[in-house]
Parts: structure tokens; sequence; C-alpha cells
């Protein structure tokens, strides 16, 4: 069973980190870009698909929403 705190993370930062990477290292090699490009779509798509079974299966519970006031304004 896959960690559902570290499956989000990757999720959202493996795009970022693939980024990255183009930007540092695949600038002018094209297959490295491309095979980091591809390998975060991957991780970020099978991410998305554990957290989704593991929703649907009930493993996971969904979190609570909390409404947070930022502006309190009188009488709105």
């Amino acid at each position: 069973m896959v960690n559902p705190t570290v499956c989000a993370w990757l999720l959202l930062l493996s795009p970022l980190v693939a980024a990255g990477g183009i930007l540092l290292v695949g600038m002018g090699r094209r297959h490295v870009s491309a095979a980091l490009a591809i390998g975060s779509f991957v991780v970020s798509f099978g991410c998305a698909i554990v957290l989704c079974v593991q929703t649907l299966q009930g493993d996971l519970t969904l979190p609570l929403e909390h409404a947070i006031p930022w502006i309190a304004l009188p009488d709105f």
C-alpha cells in the first residue's frame, strides 16, 4: 500500500522537478528533456490513479474542508 501523503506530494512536485531538470540539464539535449517530461507524466499519472483507486475502495478518506475567513467584514 502506497502512503497517500507521499503519493500526493509526488503528484504535485514531479512536474516541477522535471521542469527544473529540463531547465538545468536538458536544454540542449532533446532526449534527456523528453525522458524527464515523460517520466514526470508517468509518475504523476500513476500517483493520481493510486489515489483515485484508494478513494474509491474506501481506504482513503477525503479531508474535511474548513472555511477560514480571510477578511472579516461586518454585516457581510
